[in-house]
């Protein structure tokens, strides 16, 4: 038994605390996850991560000891089960194991994922905004992919939204090359340099095309699927479920960047932030978060 004041053992229930005096009843601690063990976890470089253990029980908070913390980073807080963490502005992305050990309760003892995100300068003129542009031009509309069929949705689930999404064009932000319109388009996905052929997919001139993670408990089911196609795991971390879509207008290709980490055109050496569509070359490479890259082709 553990008393309320002080925190000491002792046996007998109802009687004083031999340590500080305390008469109340002591009550039996029994701390557990809240829901469940914490996942990964992401921060940007500049920012101050502040991350508590998500324990629940009753009486007084079992102590925690947080091991291996990156060095590389700045300890701005560290009190039992809160941890703040400040990430230098100029940190390369990567992943930190941060181990924590929680006395008395052995088995709650595990290792937090620390993914930290590249610090991105996005300017004012590369925010979009809804309707159409100064210059007249209408926005573009694009179209969702087509209705999930897979058997592992339940048939009463409600279908997925049809609605297109609407975003403008991205011409004033990367304008648009002279390159010769699309036929046959088809996206290739490479895994460093060896092509991962089951991924090959066309692009239909009037489809959209999701790229990122199944995730069959949030109704997640790209077109281009990722899952399991990393390197490894840690990597796999670092890419959205919801990373991309692709779509064509005017006889172009475009990506719109739905992740929070930027897309990299290894062609123009350009960032591509959270929410802009860029104008998709032929045959350019787009790096995404985690090391596999998409290419675009057109199989004539």
């Amino acid at each position: 038994m553990k008393c309320q004041i002080c925190n000491q053992d002792y046996i007998e229930q109802n009687q004083p605390c031999p340590h500080c005096g305390n008469v109340s009843s002591p009550i039996v601690q029994d701390w557990c996850w809240q829901d469940k063990a914490p996942g990964p976890q992401s921060v940007t470089a500049g920012e101050t991560w502040r991350f508590r253990l998500p324990l629940i029980g009753t009486g007084i908070a079992p102590r925690c000891q947080w091991l291996n913390l990156p060095g590389q980073h700045q300890i701005v807080h560290s009190d039992n089960l809160m941890l703040d963490i400040k990430i230098p502005l100029d940190q390369k992305s990567g992943i930190s194991k941060l181990e924590y050990r929680i006395e008395r309760y052995e088995h709650l003892n595990g290792t937090l994922l620390l993914k930290v995100l590249p610090h991105v300068t996005v300017t004012d003129q590369s925010t979009p905004v809804e309707g159409p542009l100064p210059s007249g031009e209408p926005a573009i509309n694009i179209p969702t992919s087509s209705p999930i069929t897979s058997s592992s949705v339940d048939n009463d689930l409600p279908e997925p939204p049809t609605t297109p999404q609407t975003v403008i064009s991205p011409t004033d932000i990367y304008p648009a090359p002279s390159i010769p319109a699309l036929f046959n388009p088809v996206i290739q996905v490479f895994r460093a340099d060896t092509l991962i052929p089951q991924l090959k997919t066309r692009l239909e001139p009037h489809q959209s095309l999701l790229v990122g993670k199944r995730s069959d408990s949030k109704r997640i089911f790209p077109d281009i699927n990722l899952k399991g196609h990393f390197s490894d795991s840690q990597n796999e971390a670092f890419c959205s479920r919801e990373q991309a879509r692709v779509y064509i207008n005017n006889h172009h290709a475009f990506i719109l960047n739905l992740g929070k980490s930027p897309l990299e055109s290894e062609t123009h050496q350009t960032h591509i932030p959270q929410g802009i569509a860029y104008n998709w070359q032929l045959n350019e490479i787009i790096h995404l978060p985690g090391g596999l890259k998409l290419k675009l082709i057109d199989q004539c």
